[in-house]
């Protein structure tokens, strides 16, 4: 099915260097692929960040399914390490444990062991997402394997510290941006740098940061881009 897309495509676009890099070593080509970034919605964008807390607690957050390629599994055995050492944020996964569906048998053990400080939201909607977003102290994204990585950037727009792994992607879109890496795969990098006191909030230089990702990340741009390219 895909190599007869790319064929008979006249354009071919996607959403970062290295995903074009990952399309040119799988699919050869004599016509160009095109990045045009990701965006920030105007939603994310209406948002206020004023809004009561959702929980009561201090929590960081993880965003995303548990596909062996988002790292769950690093996160989670970091999480229990940095508790072993005294950390008492606790740990909040976006969606219901009986709705992920995973072959990964280590990710199934440890999501199954009984452990108070971390918890499954269930399906929730966006304002809710948001809350999250906005009263995180730390949003943490150990993916191995992306091809943007959008959730990081709504994030930081909430003014919500970040961590991710440190995979080429990641480093393309988020390197001049005020993020920390981990070593990918490395649970015990993660584990230190969840208990780094830096990574803590308050957050500072906002509107610096939104001016930024409205500069680089907005759909009227990557509209452009895309128009311009198929005249």
């Amino acid at each position: 099915y895909l190599w007869r897309a790319v064929k008979k495509s006249k354009k071919i676009f996607t959403v970062s260097d290295f995903s074009r890099s990952r399309i040119l070593h799988h699919f050869p080509l004599s016509k160009g692929v095109i990045v045009t970034y990701c965006a920030i919605s105007r939603h994310i964008q209406e948002v206020k960040t004023d809004m009561p807390k959702y929980f009561d607690f201090s929590y960081i957050l993880f965003v995303g399914n548990i596909k062996t390629h988002k790292g769950l599994v690093v996160l989670l055995e970091a999480f229990r390490k940095a508790q072993r050492n005294g950390y008492r944020n606790k740990l909040v996964i976006v969606g219901e444990y009986q709705a992920f569906k995973t072959e990964d048998k280590v990710i199934v053990r440890l999501l199954q062991e009984k452990n108070e400080e971390i918890l499954f939201t269930g399906k929730i909607d966006n304002p809710t997402l948001y809350n999250l977003l906005v009263n995180a102290q730390l949003f943490v994204l150990p993916s191995v394997y992306e091809g943007f990585g959008i959730p990081p950037l709504e994030a930081l727009y909430f003014g919500c510290p970040v961590l991710l792994s440190d995979i080429p992607v990641l480093r393309e879109i988020y390197g001049d941006l005020p993020v920390n890496f981990f070593k990918v795969n490395d649970s015990d990098d993660l584990s230190q740098k969840l208990m780094d006191s830096r990574m803590d909030r308050p957050f500072c230089d906002l509107e610096k940061i939104r001016k930024k990702i409205d500069h680089k990340y907005n759909f009227k741009f990557v509209a452009r881009k895309i128009m311009n390219n198929l005249g």
